[in-house]
């Protein structure tokens, strides 16, 4: 399991700046701010002027479960898609193709509401009591847009 904290944090704070880069000089998008709060990661705007909200999530354990975790509640509250004010969410599956996935939240609501998972899991730091949606990776796929391909992979 992945469960420490710094660590983790330390990887996530990695990632968004890897994120940031790589949307500005691969597809040119303007970011605004990377944000440390629950309500998105990084703010940009695209060429045409419009804003988004990103979160972003490095998922480790999918290449080897086959399922894409989306968290809804932690430690009894809401939390993850229930309370995040991200526009997209943007996910990198580590070892798996090396792609990094963007999806709308609206889309992923949509996916909860018509029961698009396969099942719901407590898991997450120990006694967090962390609840998720469990997708297969090849229907989050089918939902998703390919954001980057890493060149190693293509």
């Amino acid at each position: 399991m992945h469960y420490k904290f710094d660590e983790d944090l330390r990887i996530a704070k990695n990632t968004e700046i890897e994120l940031a880069k790589r949307l500005e000089e691969e597809k040119g998008v303007e970011v605004i701010s990377i944000c440390n709060t629950q309500d998105y990661d990084i703010l940009i705007r695209n060429k045409h002027g419009k804003y988004a909200k990103l979160e972003l999530k490095e998922d480790f354990m999918a290449k080897n479960t086959g399922n894409i975790a989306i968290e809804f509640e932690s430690r009894g509250l809401p939390s993850g898609i229930s309370v995040s004010k991200a526009t997209h969410w943007v996910y990198k599956i580590v070892d798996y193709k090396n792609e990094w996935f963007i999806i709308e939240s609206k889309k992923i609501k949509r996916m909860i509401g018509y029961e698009m998972y396969h099942r719901i899991v407590s898991g997450g730091d120990p006694n967090s009591n962390t609840k998720m949606y469990l997708f297969s990776i090849e229907e989050f796929e089918k939902c998703s847009d390919v954001l980057f391909k890493d060149s190693k992979y293509v």
